[in-house]
């Protein structure tokens, strides 16, 4: 109980003030209604000047007057007091003019309680999540900063590199050096140029098959042919019996469902993070995989001729995939070895030298990484080196879908032992093996819907034909030969601000140019047969110690990291949920409920009205 004797106007307004700093100071409570407790309090001046000159005192919980001061006006009529009273016992206390409405701070003091205990609970959960954020990242920070570069956190928010592949179809990995030898040894500049600024391998290890459409799905997925689906140049799908999918045949590729159900390459896997690819002829990119994914054809000429209206980006391309379709080409028609290639490499060294003086020109030499190979390399053949297969086997026991330097048999129903062991032991030249039989270094012998039944390899240099005017017969250079021949290793050259620089290692790993390219760019790789560790030779110091760092991490981490949006999503959330608590313990703190004071009757209840009036 908190109470005071029958008061004067100017009494019940120092009162009111009192009463307030009692409330707060000596109960050791807080109420949000603050001094309008209350309603006659109008005055802060009149109560502080009145309470100055008063000889007023606290008991306990109650404010009693020693004596009792002159009336403030006498058009209230109030009792000029001149003797002082002094309070001696509780029997000489006034009666009570405000009560304290217990059960109403009860409730508010609940209330409050609550959203407090609510709101320290959801901060303690967010600064957990923070710290559990910040243990990982800031370790890598302090290392990145270090070395001078950028880390995790500063990704996040600049994603401003670029990867460009480029593969020059049938460039064998001594082609430099052939063209010296015609051509003289300042012949190529521009390439000269790339291996001193960058890193080169003297040998790229591909997959088998070593033709050209596997290869290139190679590099963009990271799987050997029998893992990413694209096992030929031409090939059968179970799935789509007597239909051919086909290199020579664009339409059939085009409108093609068969890429669907099989691993995404890395161009859909930059799309699905918001991050856009460019492809220049680079194959089975002609057509979106997925309709959710965006996809633009745009018109070759109008891209390369008509600089006046470019198209137009709402952000920077970060992945470009580029293929020149020589010197395969010549190499087929002339030879690997002849002077024609070496016209055409060269040619190809001045198309170099403008990219690269392109991207100096515009200050992207320190943000773009150029990673330089091919599918395959060349071998010389001859016309006098042939297998021809009718000369073994009727050509109504079998169909195929490659036939050159191998071949790709699918045997009429039950003829398949027949056409095993007519072929198994028919040339020395020609090896034969069942899908199951293929040697495991070729990563050529899973069994799924898209894998031939009866594989031929030729040796070296020689030619499988179906027979002598096969237009495969006259050709003078190929390629399709197993992986253990040398001749079927393209080149590689990387350079760019994470490649080392004037050095160069025995040999990379087609499969591994994925990998690496997806920790270039900070997207999380699907799985694959590639090692980025194995690669990482070609890179400085500092980028392999933080990129094999970050591939060091488990998949949940990194996919927390690698996707900006879902952190986002999760800040959001918790921004939201403190937004919302804040705004509950500010709803209830204004809520309006029973006063916390109940006031009183007193004998001059109509003077207090009067005075208000």
């Amino acid at each position: 109980m908190l109470h005071c004797g029958t008061l004067s106007t100017t009494k019940q307004l120092a009162v009111s003030t009192v009463l307030t700093l009692i409330f707060f100071d000596y109960r050791n409570l807080m109420y949000p209604y603050g001094i309008n407790v209350v309603p006659v309090f109008n005055n802060w001046w009149q109560c502080y000047s009145y309470l100055s000159q008063s000889d007023a005192f606290v008991r306990g919980s109650s404010l009693f007057f020693r004596r009792a001061p002159s009336p403030v006006s006498k058009l209230h009529g109030y009792i000029n007091m001149s003797t002082e009273q002094i309070i001696q016992n509780d029997s000489d206390l006034p009666p009570p003019y405000y009560q304290i409405n217990h059960e109403c701070i009860r409730r508010y003091k609940r209330r409050t309680h609550c959203a407090y205990f609510t709101l320290i609970i959801s901060g303690i959960v967010m600064m957990l999540f923070g710290a559990l954020i910040l243990v990982i990242l800031i370790p890598q920070e302090i290392n990145l900063y270090r070395w001078n570069i950028k880390g995790p956190l500063s990704r996040f928010f600049n994603h401003d590199k670029t990867v460009l592949l480029i593969s020059m179809d049938g460039f064998r990995h001594d082609y430099i050096e052939l063209t010296k030898t015609h051509l003289g040894s300042n012949a190529l500049p521009n390439f000269d140029r790339l291996i001193s600024e960058g890193v080169r391998a003297m040998e790229s290890i591909n997959v088998y098959p070593t033709i050209t459409l596997p290869n290139h799905r190679t590099l963009i997925t990271g799987l050997y042919p029998e893992n990413h689906g694209v096992v030929g140049n031409s090939l059968l799908d179970k799935k789509w019996p007597n239909k051919i999918f086909s290199i020579y045949d664009q339409e059939s590729l085009n409108h093609a469902p068969w890429l669907t159900d099989w691993p995404e390459p890395i161009w859909v896997t930059l799309q699905k993070n918001g991050r856009y690819t460019g492809s220049l002829l680079w194959p089975l990119t002609d057509q979106f995989v997925s309709d959710d994914l965006p996809f633009q054809r745009v018109s070759q000429y109008a891209l390369l001729n008509d600089y006046e209206h470019r198209y137009a980006y709402d952000q920077r391309i970060r992945d470009i995939l580029c293929l020149f379709e020589e010197p395969d080409e010549t190499g087929h028609s002339y030879g690997p070895n002849s002077k024609h290639v070496a016209k055409v490499v060269q040619t190809l060294d001045e198309t170099l030298g403008h990219l690269l003086d392109g991207i100096k020109k515009r200050g992207l030499s320190d943000k773009v990484d150029i990673i330089l190979t091919a599918d395959h390399g060349m071998s010389e053949t001859s016309n006098t080196r042939l297998i021809p297969l009718d000369k073994y086997i009727d050509n109504s026991l079998y169909n195929y879908t490659q036939l050159s330097t191998m071949g790709f048999l699918y045997p009429a129903p039950g003829k398949f032992e027949e056409v095993y062991k007519r072929l198994k032991n028919a040339h020395p030249k020609l090896d034969v093996y069942r899908r199951d039989e293929v040697p495991t270094y070729l990563n050529f012998n899973i069994t799924n819907s898209r894998m031939p039944p009866l594989i031929l390899i030729a040796k070296p240099s020689w030619k499988i034909v179906k027979n002598t005017s096969h237009p495969y017969a006259n050709v003078s250079g190929d390629h399709g030969y197993a992986t253990d021949f040398s001749e079927m290793y393209p080149f590689f050259i990387a350079s760019g601000p994470s490649f080392k620089i004037a050095e160069s290692v025995p040999t990379v790993h087609a499969v591994d140019v994925y990998p690496l390219m997806c920790a270039l760019l900070n997207i999380q790789p699907n799985p694959n047969n590639g090692s980025l560790e194995r690669i990482s030779n070609i890179l400085k110091p500092d980028v392999a110690n933080r990129l094999l760092n970050l591939n060091s991490w488990s998949y949940l981490w990194k996919w927390i990291i690698f996707d900006l949006r879902f952190i986002l999503f999760i800040s959001i959330i918790c921004v939201s949920f403190m937004i919302l608590l804040c705004s509950i313990v500010v709803v209830m703190n204004r809520k309006e409920t029973n006063e916390p004071f109940i006031r009183l009757p007193i004998d001059n209840d109509k003077e207090f009205s009067d005075y208000n009036t």
